[in-house]
């Protein structure tokens, strides 16, 4: 079976390129005067000059520049000189129209954008450009202006099209017929009309008067043809995919040649929006741009994106007042608990006081509302729980947004929370499945008396919460080294924590650390896969205080033998040295 030829390859949607000739026979200082000069004025943010060099026999000069766009894109280029024009054999006849040649290719970090400035600009002054916009190929078409067929070229317009169409996909190569013929048609040229990226990109080649049948005589080899009046765009070989004969060509639909223009321009838009064929020369020119680039990665913005940093900045400082004004809210909720937890002490004592009196007098009522009250405040302790829990999350949510700013938008809520599971089983179950950090012991019998309880999926969903803290602060401490993050209290004081609880859920130990209070200790002790029997001081207060007042009591060991934590006892409080 015969190989196909002339399979069309996509561009990548970053890449921008084109190349010319110049009549001159070295361009190397007028580049680097133009490069100094925009860089003194903040239009591009780094260049260098290459060193000489000899590619194929041919003597070459490199520049490359970066610079950010208006709209933040960063982009890196590179001229290409050649001080002597390459070979074309199909053009032979014209190799005396440039005396050396060029090749500029850019790459964004995103898709490029035809509205941003032309890369060709960025190396060549636009005041310049009789020296530098000529076609690579023939050295008799302008870059940026219509080419007018002069009787010179009338002989080598079927090597010239056929050039550009296999050689050169690069190029948008417009054939356009003015009816009159002009001696000047200074503002009708098809370029300017195009956005500022076109510029080098586009081949205007004006047909005037009956000089039409000259191009249809031509055309007819590519499948086109030249309406009277009209415009057409030569096709590239191979052709751009989905594009029929119809969609190249432009029709006169009443005005004038103006009009005719600018619908040309909006073909042409849409013809860019396709990518061309990605040939061996522009290929070979992406992969000597990402061969030895060595300049910095544009970081400054410049002066055009100052207004966009300054509406960064403003948000940023919003977020920060938010972000104050949370963190005095959970302030105030923690004096609240604190004054609740007061009031509930003075409670308890009225409570305590009622009860001898009651053993003194029979004021059953008087026992029964005391008690009514005392769960009253608990509720309200729990509610305060909540809401700092809530905050706690806000607290975190806001300090992951401002790590990344600029580049978020600041006024979307707060996320709710991922749903957790659903039953006791169903948190072991998880644990085991998505936290490789976090092992659960034998918990199934205090776990019994928390079943059925009204309260059992609030205290599931802080047990929950917990375990995912705990398994965030276990993978971050692998990263990070017990230096950084030596125990879980200094990593829930930490700036950079993922998932954070309340510091009010967490406590180290309840007991103290002499052991004089042994028999309660005791009570703590859990096994703990290849160490035996471990104190489980550490612990998490998943409930209020009023009983069952479950806890979930756990054993740091990221930095010990096994590196994970260990939940030795899921249930209701257990004894502690105040008898509870």
């Amino acid at each position: 079976m015969a190989k196909r030829k002339n399979i069309f390859l996509p561009r990548p949607n970053t890449i921008w390129h084109t190349s010319g000739r110049s009549p001159e026979s070295d361009l190397s200082e007028l580049v680097g005067e133009h490069l100094a000069q925009l860089a003194k004025t903040g239009v591009i943010q780094t260049h260098r000059r290459h060193a000489g060099d000899v590619r194929e026999g041919l003597r070459v000069s490199s520049f490359d520049a970066g610079w950010r766009t208006d709209d933040g894109a960063r982009v890196s280029a590179r001229l290409n000189l050649f001080r002597e024009t390459p070979p074309v054999e199909l053009l032979s006849v014209l190799q005396g129209r440039g005396r050396s040649s060029w090749t500029v290719t850019a790459e964004a970090d995103r898709p490029w954008n035809m509205a941003w400035e032309s890369p060709a600009r960025m190396f060549f002054p636009a005041d310049r450009e009789q020296l530098w916009a000529r076609d690579y190929f023939a050295g008799a078409l302008r870059l940026g202006m219509a080419s007018a067929l002069v009787n010179d070229l009338v002989h080598a317009l079927p090597e010239i099209l056929s050039c550009l169409a296999v050689e050169g996909p690069w190029y948008t190569v417009v054939i356009t017929h003015d009816k009159h013929a002009r001696v000047d048609h200074k503002g009708l040229d098809l370029v300017p009309m195009l956005p500022d990226s076109f510029y080098g990109s586009v081949v205007e080649i004006r047909a005037q008067g009956s000089q039409d049948r000259i191009f249809n005589d031509v055309l007819a080899a590519h499948n086109v043809s030249l309406p009277s009046g009209g415009a057409v765009i030569l096709p590239t070989n191979p052709r751009k995919e989905g594009w029929r004969r119809e969609d190249y060509v432009v029709y006169p639909r009443g005005g004038d040649f103006e009009s005719t223009l600018k619908k040309t321009a909006q073909l042409v838009e849409r013809y860019a929006q396709e990518p061309s064929h990605f040939n061996g020369l522009m290929r070979d020119c992406v992969d000597d741009l990402h061969y030895d680039w060595v300049l910095p990665q544009v970081e400054l913005a410049p002066d055009q994106i100052l207004a966009q940093k300054a509406e960064v900045e403003e948000s940023a400082a919003r977020l920060r007042q938010e972000l104050e004004d949370a963190r005095r809210k959970l302030h105030a909720e923690a004096e609240a608990r604190k004054e609740a937890e007061k009031s509930a002490t003075v409670l308890r004592n009225s409570v305590a006081r009622l009860e001898r009196e009651m053993r003194e007098h029979p004021l059953a009522d008087q026992a029964r509302a005391a008690e009514e009250r005392l769960a009253e405040i608990s509720a309200h302790w729990e509610e305060g729980q909540l809401l700092l829990d809530d905050q706690t999350s806000q607290i975190a949510w806001l300090r992951r947004q401002l790590a990344q700013v600029p580049g978020r938008t600041y006024d979307e809520p707060v996320p709710e929370p991922a749903a957790g599971p659903e039953s006791w089983d169903e948190l072991v179950e998880f644990t085991e499945e998505l936290m490789p950090h976090v092992r659960i012991g034998d918990v199934s019998k205090p776990l019994r008396e928390l079943r059925g309880h009204k309260k059992e999926k609030q205290w599931l969903r802080k047990t929950w919460e917990s375990l995912e803290a705990l398994e965030a602060y276990a993978e971050a401490k692998k990263k990070l080294g017990a230096d950084v993050l030596p125990h879980f209290t200094q990593y829930l004081n930490w700036p950079e924590a993922p998932v954070l609880v309340s510091k009010q859920l967490y406590c180290a130990s309840d007991l103290r650390s002499d052991g004089s209070d042994s028999k309660v200790r005791k009570t703590r002790l859990f096994h703990v896969p290849g160490q035996g029997q471990v104190f489980m001081g550490e612990h998490f207060r998943i409930g209020g205080v009023v009983p069952p007042a479950p806890r979930m009591h756990v054993h740091d060991d990221t930095a010990g033998p096994s590196g994970l934590i260990h939940v030795g006892y899921i249930g209701p409080h257990l004894p502690n040295k105040l008898g509870r």
